[in-house]
């Protein structure tokens, strides 16, 4: 299987603008059988089509910040204005063509904004969640102990129409994982590609995005 992937928006120390993909994410990905081609920040509009074309899945990254008119709270200008153009892009093209979009972290936050969701600070939860800590989400009647690497997320009433909640911490009521009843999107909040403390969930993540992605074990 072929994936598109996308990377954060960077800054060299030349000062030069640059691409910048996690190395966890191309190792985890090729030992679940799914060779990825990471697209660049800087292409044009019209590279998008041919690229589109070679791929079976998008996947969509984490790291840094969205566009501000997708908080609730007053936010300065997004930090990667070049990657959101061409996530969007790629996004458009993948739902239009009715392939399927793996979103991870800020990848699930943008599908949700894109789609008339919207995001928040989580600095004020009433059960805190650090970064750096596992915690519970209840999943299909489960508990499942996920990662946690993000500050910002979605309170289960901002999340957009058309999307289905599929994890949620509900202490928080915050939503972890979404999909989509009229489209092929899977959504984690959390990073499948990072350490759990629970090995338990990270087997359950792998079988998770597996049977999205129709690759057997």
């Amino acid at each position: 299987m072929r994936a598109l992937i996308t990377q954060r928006e960077a800054v060299d120390r030349y000062g030069e603008l640059t691409d910048v993909l996690e190395a966890r994410y191309v190792r985890w990905f090729a030992e679940l059988g799914v060779f990825v081609q990471p697209v660049s920040n800087f292409l044009t509009q019209a590279c998008v089509p041919p690229l589109e074309r070679e791929a079976d899945v998008l996947i969509l990254t984490g790291g840094g910040e969205l566009p501000p008119q997708f908080y609730r709270e007053r936010r300065g200008p997004g930090d990667q204005p070049h990657r959101d153009q061409t996530e969007y892009l790629l996004i458009e093209r993948f739902r239009a063509k009715k392939k399927p979009i793996l979103a991870i972290c800020r990848g699930m936050q943008y599908l949700n904004g894109l789609m008339g969701g919207k995001i928040s600070r989580l600095d004020a939860l009433k059960t805190p969640r650090p970064v750096r800590v596992d915690h519970p989400v209840e999943i299909g009647g489960e508990q499942w102990f996920v990662n946690q690497f993000h500050k910002d997320g979605i309170f289960t009433s901002d999340l957009a129409s058309g999307l289905d909640i599929l994890a949620v911490d509900r202490e928080n009521g915050v939503v972890e994982a979404f999909t989509a009843s009229e489209e092929r999107i899977l959504a984690l909040q959390w990073h499948p590609e990072r350490p759990f403390s629970d090995v338990r969930t990270q087997e359950k993540t792998e079988e998770l995005i597996r049977h999205f992605l129709k690759i057997g074990a």
